[in-house]
């Protein structure tokens, strides 16, 4: 059991780490084309938003 946990633990820890990863790479170097602001966001808010609904 003990081993079950520290695995299931760091399968998130990694998960979470891979996130903010994927997220800086994001904010870093993919830029939308043209900038603008309607009721879903910009293009990179929403890819960041499906990474980080994909890590849930």
């Amino acid at each position: 059991m003990d081993v079950l946990q520290l695995i299931t633990s760091s399968r998130g820890a990694m998960n979470g780490l891979l996130a903010v990863v994927l997220e800086d790479h994001i904010r870093t170097h993919l830029v939308d084309a043209e900038p603008h602001d309607d009721e879903h966001g910009s293009g990179t808010e929403q890819l960041i938003e499906v990474v980080h609904s994909y890590f849930k």
